[in-house]
């Protein structure tokens, strides 16, 4: 009879032991578990986040370069004008000393015609220098 006794008492503890074990080794299965879906909550949100933050910067950059390419268009055109306006006083200027001195017209003629050049490789300088800074900024 004691016997049975200290082998049912052995079996309780054995028994406990094992519920132990068992609870112990599910309360760490389900952290673990826990602890992943975190991991992977975290991961993709940061990924959505990343997304959305290219996406921004993707729509930010062609507003950027189609602002620029306006501002290309607007400061060609002005610089168009202010040549031929240039020009147009500089013919003006220089019709009346032709009439006046006929052949020194020629001379005249020929430092508009110089200027006019100046002008239009100035505009193009001009221009290269501003397709730069669109290239540079894509």
């Amino acid at each position: 009879m004691a016997q049975n006794l200290v082998s049912e008492a052995t079996w309780n503890w054995t028994r406990s032991l094992n519920d132990t074990n068992k609870a112990f080794t599910e309360s760490a299965v389900a952290t673990q578990e826990r602890g992943l879906r975190y991991g992977q909550s975290v991961f993709e949100n940061g990924l959505e986040v990343l997304k959305s933050q290219t996406q921004e910067t993707r729509a930010l950059t062609e507003k950027l370069v189609e602002q620029t390419h306006r501002e290309q268009e607007a400061f060609k055109g002005l610089t168009q004008e202010a040549v031929e306006a240039y020009v147009n006083f500089v013919n003006s200027t220089f019709s009346y000393y032709r009439q006046a001195f006929g052949s020194t017209w020629s001379l005249a003629w020929q430092g508009v015609e110089a200027a006019q050049k100046m002008l239009r490789e100035g505009v193009d300088a001009a221009q290269a220098t501003v397709l730069e800074s669109q290239k540079a900024v894509r």
